[in-house]
């Protein structure tokens, strides 16, 4: 079993670890044409002499199938490696592929039909080429969507339940004599099937037939299935050695980088017919007696667990009502035990209140006085305010007759600025009508000169204007300006009388209000003094009522722990009785049944399938006599929106 279970770790180990090839595969050819990565190939040849046989030759494959996301074949690729620890100078091979390329050294070889002769010079031979042959193992892959049936393509980029299926097929099977029966056999292979999910858009990942390995940012699934071993074995239950495994999870945004499976036959490979043939050692009547005795043990060992079940439920009833009662008890007390608290508290923080009310009025009155004070200092500088304002409305009158001032004597330039661009004008058109007579080279310079000057003078004319954006319009909003200040200070002016009105009425109310602060202060002394009293009064009654509840508790707590063993035991008796009752069903009584069954025709069907293996030891051919070893690597596409 400990070694199943190794080999079982390596094919895992082998799932994982040449993902990473396969996505080499896809990023660098549409087909994986040069999937194996190809060294750097030396330019001298080894000159060796040997010409020994093959028999210490070795051939190694490794099928790679590109599949598409539903598991179907696109294209196979075989990389087949021949060991030459001898150093032979030339290797004789069989293999049925095409495309044979060498993809690590330069040596040649012949091909007559499907045999290969290798000029291999004491080196391994590495090479790879295309098949179109029949896989032993196949993989159907499914997908459902909120337990609808979609395809890959029109999953990619939905959310929801998503239900990833992989059934497995076992078809490499053969006819065989078991026992003196004709039976058809498969050759066992395992299958793994690796993936990699982000948990940023996977969550409550479950597998069937597998396990979920994470590091917080992804997870690996890994799926196990013996596929073909159920039938072949004759057994009832499909569970033991399952042909399928099924991954579930919430997903947002579903896309998924592909696949790896490997299928193998290597683990079988080491349990030998003399691993199994140790049986014959025993006596099967006399196994099938103990396990009959086991059967029958094992019932009543269920029975007896049922009735100890049964007694701890009553213990358990009997305590829940002794708590029951015992707790009612303890809530009576605590309830007086509260009152008395509240009642504590509550003059406690009468007399707190109280003096923070008295506190309180004290502060009050000091408040009152400064504000008294405040109110008399407020009427006294606001009469300063006044004149100040009276002086700022006169330099306002000045500044905007200053202004009136302004925009009549802009007026007055651009009347005279306007005539002056006319008389130019006139100018400009004689000097026109002179050159046009008579041209020169003066004559033209004057009216180039002039033509200038109108273009200036026409200019400084707009902005004279209101909308030409120039001295006008500057004018005219610093006028608008100081109106609007104008306006503000006639505001603030009604304001301050307004003011002043209200300053003479506060001051009269804070007169009157200090008057009537000085007698609340004398009141709250006096209530103060008397909620002291009520306040030790009720911390008395407070300290009675604490020892009662310390009594209640204690009596409480014994019963709640007597509740607690009570349950703890009816629940460990109920455990102990379903464990034994699925000890009994899905352990005991399933071995029972394969002893019920012929367990001699079993062996021998298991002895021939592990018979089988040793003939599966290669995809595209191999020599007489020569050892032989393969491996199939299976990836799907990546799904993508």
């Amino acid at each position: 079993m400990k070694r199943y279970q190794k080999y079982i770790a390596a094919a895992l180990t082998i799932c994982l670890t040449t993902s990473a090839t396969f996505y080499y595969a896809d990023n660098n050819s549409a087909k994986a044409d040069n999937f194996v990565e190809t060294t750097i190939r030396s330019s001298e040849k080894t000159e060796v002499s040997k010409t020994a046989s093959n028999l210490t030759s070795k051939k190694e494959e490794m099928v790679y199938i590109f599949a598409n996301s539903d598991g179907s074949v696109d294209h196979t690729l075989v990389s087949a490696c021949l060991k030459n620890p001898d150093s032979l100078s030339s290797i004789n091979d069989v293999s049925d592929l095409t495309d044979i390329v060498n993809v690590k050294g330069w040596e040649e070889f012949y091909k007559n039909g499907n045999s290969l002769t290798w000029t291999a010079n004491g080196a391994d031979i590495y090479y790879q080429g295309k098949s179109q042959k029949e896989l032993p193992v196949s993989v159907n892959i499914t997908y459902l969507l909120d337990g609808k049936k979609i395809s890959a393509q029109d999953l990619a980029g939905k959310s929801g339940k998503v239900t990833i299926r992989f059934i497995y097929e076992n078809h490499s099977k053969k006819q065989i004599t078991v026992g003196k029966n004709e039976e058809t056999l498969a050759v066992p292979y395992l299958a793994v099937t690796g993936t990699m999910f982000d948990l940023n858009q996977f969550a409550n990942i479950e597998v069937t037939n597998g396990s979920v390995l994470t590091d917080g940012n992804r997870a690996v699934v890994l799926c196990l299935a013996l596929p073909g071993m159920t039938e072949s074995l004759q057994l009832e239950d499909d569970s033991l050695l399952p042909d399928y495994a099924e991954i579930t999870a919430d997903v947002s945004n579903f896309s998924l980088a592909g696949t790896v499976t490997v299928f193998t036959s290597q683990p079988f490979q080491s349990i030998a017919n003399k691993d199994l043939d140790s049986l014959d050692d025993f006596n099967i009547d006399s196994l099938s007696d103990a396990i009959s005795k086991l059967s029958e043990a094992s019932t009543q060992l269920e029975d007896g667990s049922s009735e100890l079940y049964e007694g701890a439920v009553s213990l358990l009833s009997g305590a829940t009502s002794l708590d029951n009662g015992v707790k009612d008890l303890f809530q009576g007390t605590t309830q007086l035990n509260s009152g008395a608290s509240s009642l504590a508290s509550g003059t406690k923080e009468l007399s707190s209140g109280a003096k923070t009310v008295q506190d309180s009025v004290k502060t009050l009155d000091v408040g009152i006085q400064n504000t008294k004070s405040g109110a008399d200092k407020l009427a006294e500088g606001y009469t300063p305010v006044l004149e100040g304002v009276s002086v700022l409305t006169q330099g306002l009158k000045q500044t905007t007759d200053g202004i009136h001032s302004l925009s009549d004597g802009m007026d007055t330039a651009y009347e005279s600025l306007t005539q002056t661009i006319v008389a130019n004008e006139q100018v400009l058109e004689g000097l026109k009508q002179v050159y046009a007579a008579a041209p020169s080279e003066n004559f033209a310079k004057m009216i180039q000169t002039l033509e200038v000057t109108i273009t200036g003078q026409k200019q400084i004319a707009a902005s004279m204007t209101d909308g030409g954006k120039g001295l006008k319009d500057g004018i005219t909003s610093l006028s608008a300006g100081t109106k609007t200040v104008f306006d503000g200070i006639t505001s603030l002016n009604a304001g301050l009388n307004t003011l002043s009105e209200g300053t003479l009425s506060l001051k009269d109310g804070l007169t009157q209000l200090s008057e009537g602060s000085s007698k609340l202060v004398t009141g709250t002394s006096s209530l103060y003094q008397a909620s002291v009293q009520v306040k030790d009064g009720a911390t008395t009654l407070f300290d009675g009522t604490k020892t009662l509840v310390d009594g209640a508790s204690d009596l409480k707590e014994g019963s709640s722990k007597l509740k607690v063993g009570a349950s703890n035991l009816a629940d460990g008796t109920k455990t102990l009785a379903d464990g034994i009752a699925e000890f009994n069903e899905t352990g005991i009584q399933k071995l029972v049944a394969i002893f019920d069954s012929d367990i001699e025709l079993l062996i021998d069907r298991l002895s021939a399938m592990t018979d089988l293996v040793s003939k599966e030891n290669n995809f595209s051919g191999l020599m007489e006599g020569m050892d032989g070893s393969v491996c199939y690597l299976l990836k799907t596409n990546e799904i993508q929106k």
